[in-house]
């Protein structure tokens, strides 16, 4: 335990410069900080979910209603973890774009012309 918090006390202000293998363990490290809390809330006030008295009002527990975000989060990342959505958004992030712009070359004629006599300096490449 003491391992953990000299490692987490050790992390540079937000906007320091850090490796991709660093930004890749702080994501993983939150991840399962976010589950462990979620899953603590759930387990903790899985009895009071179910109590006819905590429903003043009409209102659902406080407790429950903080879990609408940490929820959505946790249902989300693993929605995006499945194979048919991952594998599109790795190759998005590895920059497969680039690779697909199309490159027009014109033909050059005799002379340097390049089509119907116009000289390379006539062409917009807008």
């Amino acid at each position: 335990m003491e391992e953990i918090r000299v490692w987490v006390g050790w992390a540079p202000p937000f906007g320091g410069s850090g490796s991709r293998d660093r930004a890749l363990s702080e994501s993983w490290i939150g991840l399962a900080a976010l589950t462990m809390a979620t899953l603590h809330t759930l387990l903790f006030g899985w009895d009071r979910a179910f109590d006819p008295g905590q429903y003043r009002l009409c209102l659902p527990p406080t407790f429950m209603v903080a879990l609408a975000l940490p929820l959505a989060v946790l249902c989300s990342r693993l929605a995006l973890s499945l194979p048919c959505l991952a594998a599109p958004l790795a190759r998005i992030r590895r920059g497969w774009e680039r690779s697909r712009h199309l490159r027009f070359s014109l033909p050059v004629e005799e002379g340097g012309a390049v089509g119907n006599g116009r000289s390379l300096e006539d062409i917009s490449n807008v």
